[in-house]
């Protein structure tokens, strides 16, 4: 694989997924395999806010940071030869998912409840903050059929190394943007 890809894709690489499902830490191998940069919607909130997600969620609530996250998202897209990490519920508004519908190289890293759960226990996550796991069950099935729906293409992570996903990442994005799939 070429270590630092020519090509300048327009638009940029957008992981969807559960939370868990490893898109930041899919996302910043793919990246660094591409020779592209790497942004993290969640971390651009928390750095452009100065605060946590979950202190967001806290404070101002879910809404203010579903906002927030379309804002930041919007100004991502805008980055040629980038790799994207979504948080897991940015499928849930239309106007993201109108702009996700339009990116050839969006993929859902698709990944069982269950190991989202097991990758997630020991986090500072808000939306798993004091629910059941039937609650997050729920949540996961509200989401799936748009993650389905707006992925270009599927990868499954559960079961596989995060290095050799974002290495069949790169892969596939190089022969895409070779065989001129981008519009």
């Amino acid at each position: 694989m070429n270590n630092k890809l020519k090509l300048k894709p327009e638009p940029p690489v957008i992981l969807i997924g559960f939370m868990g499902a490893g898109k930041t830490t899919i996302g910043e191998i793919a990246s660094n395999l591409l020779g592209f940069d790497f942004i993290d919607v969640d971390r651009e909130i928390e750095k452009e806010y100065g605060m946590s997600v979950s202190e967001i969620f806290s404070i101002k609530g879910e809404e203010s940071f579903r906002i927030m996250e379309s804002a930041v998202l919007r100004r991502a897209c805008r980055q040629p030869a980038s790799v994207i990490a979504c948080g897991g519920g940015v499928v849930l508004a239309k106007n993201n998912r109108r702009l996700l519908d339009k990116n050839p190289y969006v993929i859902w890293l698709k990944t069982p409840v269950v190991t989202c759960l097991k990758r997630c226990c020991n986090s500072s996550r808000p939306l798993l903050s004091g629910i059941s796991i039937s609650s997050v069950r729920k949540l996961f099935a509200e989401r799936e059929p748009f993650y389905r729906r707006l992925a270009k293409l599927e990868i499954e992570t559960a079961g596989n190394n995060p290095g050799l996903i974002a290495e069949n990442i790169a892969l596939k994005i190089e022969a895409l943007m070779a065989s001129g799939c981008s519009n």
